[in-house]
């Protein structure tokens, strides 16, 4: 049916346009006036044809509108639906990347405080609030000479992430260590 509605308008375009050039190539003022009824009486009845079906009871022309309107609906809502299972996607998808990209710093960040300290960084893990956007708390497994190294370890990580010492366990692969 939107073809049908693309032909009408299409129609009523093109019917507009030859008016406008009948305007143009009257010679005179004299039959202008005349002629301009003549032609807005033919547009009156052009624009009027679909809502003149109507009325005389045509209705297969309406259930044929209405069910192309219902189409063409459904298929916005379809493809609305289609591109937030894409969105949808494309938002875990980012999370994902993110919290990849947030272990790798911290894995590294440990990795250089312990250095720092002449210890060897064994594990990292890194906990997150509920939108995975914000790191909570870490544990982080070394091995260390002395418990000053573990502290120090300790402290650096939690001034570069600006967390509490409370959140964050540093501690040694050999827990036998003063």
């Amino acid at each position: 049916m939107i073809p049908a509605i693309s032909t009408y308008a299409k129609s009523i375009i093109l019917f507009m346009i030859f008016i406008s050039l009948v305007n143009l190539l009257i010679p005179g003022e004299k039959y202008r006036a005349g002629i301009n009824i003549v032609l807005g009486l033919l547009l009156v009845f052009i624009i009027s044809g679909p809502v003149l079906r109507l009325v005389s009871g045509d209705r297969d022309w309406l259930n044929g509108v209405l069910s192309s309107v219902t189409d063409s609906v459904a298929g916005a809502q379809n493809q609305a639906a289609a591109e937030k299972v894409d969105q949808d996607q494309i938002l875990q998808r980012q999370q994902t990347l993110i919290t990849q990209a947030l272990n790798q710093q911290a894995e590294a960040e440990a990795e250089r405080a312990a250095q720092n300290c002449g210890a060897a960084l064994v594990s990292v893990n890194v906990y997150y609030d509920a939108d995975k956007q914000i790191i909570r708390g870490m544990d982080v497994t070394v091995s260390a000479r002395n418990r000053q190294q573990l502290d120090k370890i300790k402290n650096d990580i939690s001034y570069f992430y600006n967390l509490s010492p409370e959140n964050i366990n540093v501690k040694n692969t050999d827990d036998t260590i003063s």
